[in-house]
C-alpha cells in the first residue's frame, strides 16, 4: 500500500522541484508538539490566591491527528503535522499531496535500506537532509541526472536535457558535459568536412572558434596545376594552364648541360586524362656536321673538321 501511494505521487510530478511543505493552522505553527502529539498552551486566565501566587491551569489542546493516527513514512500526506517524521515532502511544484518523510543525518535514520538520506534544496532558501526512497530522482528535464539517489548523477543544468555529465561536448558555447569548461575538445571538431572551395581545397577539418562557431578549414591551399586529373589550383578546372590552355609539361632527354645550347631544345609532354604523353618536339645532341650549326650542343660550330 505504501509503495502504491508513493508511486502515484512520483507519476504525478511534471516539474521536479522539492518543496518541504509546512501545513496546519496558525496555532500549530506557533506551538510545540511533544512526542504524544499533544500541544501545550498556557492559559491566559490567572487566578490570584490568598498567598499572592498565581495558579496556571493547563488548557492543552490535542492536535487534529493523534499519535496513533499519524501517517507512516512513505505514505501520502498533505501537511507536515500528519506525518510521523513531521515532514510532508512534495516532489513537484503545485501538488497538494506529498509523501511523509523525516529529517536525517545519514541513511541509518531513515525507514529501511530502500531509503537514503539526501540533501534537498527547494526553489527558496530552505535546505535540509531528508529521507527519500533510493529510487527517487528529482529530474526536471528528464535526462536521468538530478537530485536524489535514483539519479545517475547530479545535473549542472536541469532545464536542458542535452546538458548533463553524460553528454558529449559540442561546439556551441555551452558546457554540455558539466565539467566547468566550455567547448573543450568537442566531438564535432577535428572531423572531416567540406569547405566552400573547389578542387583540393574542398577537403577540410572542423574547427571550433570562439563563441561556439564551427568552421570547416581547408587542409590544402592552391598550388600549381599538375597532370593528375585533380584541380590543384582550386579554380574549378583540371589539368590546365593559367590561361586555360591544356596543360603540357616540359621535357628533355639529353644531357642537362646541353639543354638550350646550340640546336638542342626541350620538348613537351601533353596531359591526357591525368597522364602525360611521350616527350614530343625535343631536339637532342647529334654528331657535328658541316652546316654552320652547333649540332652536338657543346657551344662550338663545325669544329674538328666535321
Amino acid at each position: 500500500m505504501r509503495k502504491q501511494h508513493l508511486l502515484r505521487i512520483l507519476i504525478a510530478s511534471l516539474l521536479f522541484s522539492v518543496t518541504a511543505c509546512s501545513g496546519g493552522d496558525d496555532d500549530a505553527d506557533s506551538s510545540s508538539a511533544d512526542d504524544t502529539g499533544v500541544e501545550d498552551a498556557t492559559d491566559t486566565n490567572n487566578n490570584d490566591d490568598p498567598d499572592g501566587n498565581d495558579d496556571v491551569s493547563d488548557t492543552s489542546d490535542t492536535s487534529d491527528v493523534s499519535e496513533e493516527d499519524l501517517t507512516e513514512t512513505g505514505l501520502a500526506c498533505d501537511i507536515d503535522l500528519n506525518c510521523e517524521g513531521n515532514v510532508c515532502l512534495r516532489i513537484a511544484a503545485g501538488l497538494d499531496e506529498g509523501f511523509c518523510s523525516s529529517y536525517c543525518f545519514d541513511e541509518d535514520d531513515c525507514l529501511d535500506d530502500t531509503w537514503d538520506c539526501v540533501f534537498l534544496r527547494n526553489s527558496g532558501t530552505d535546505a535540509a537532509f531528508l529521507c527519500v526512497p533510493d529510487d527517487l530522482c528529482i529530474d526536471m528535464d528528464r535526462d536521468n541526472y538530478g537530485i536524489g539517489p535514483g539519479c545517475i548523477g547530479s545535473d549542472c543544468n536541469d532545464e536542458n536535457s542535452d546538458i548533463n555529465p553524460g553528454a558529449d561536448e559540442l561546439c556551441d558555447d555551452l558546457d554540455n558535459d558539466c565539467d566547468s569548461n566550455i567547448d573543450d575538445n568537442p566531438i564535432d571538431t577535428n572531423v572531416d568536412c567540406t569547405t566552400d572551395f573547389l578542387g583540393i581545397c574542398a577537403a577540410g577539418r572542423a574547427t571550433c572558434l570562439d563563441g561556439g562557431q564551427l568552421e570547416c578549414r581547408s587542409l590544402q591551399y592552391p598550388r600549381p596545376e599538375e597532370c593528375d586529373g585533380i584541380d590543384n589550383s582550386c579554380d574549378g578546372h583540371v589539368d590546365e594552364n593559367e590561361d586555360g590552355s591544356p596543360l603540357a609539361l616540359s621535357c628533355y632527354g639529353g644531357p642537362p648541360e646541353t639543354l638550350d645550347v646550340g640546336l638542342c631544345a626541350s620538348g613537351a609532354r601533353a596531359c591526357i586524362d591525368g597522364s602525360v604523353s611521350t616527350c614530343e618536339g625535343q631536339i637532342l645532341p647529334i654528331p657535328e656536321i658541316c652546316d654552320g650549326f652547333d649540332n652536338d650542343c657543346d657551344g662550338e660550330i663545325d669544329e674538328d673538321n666535321p
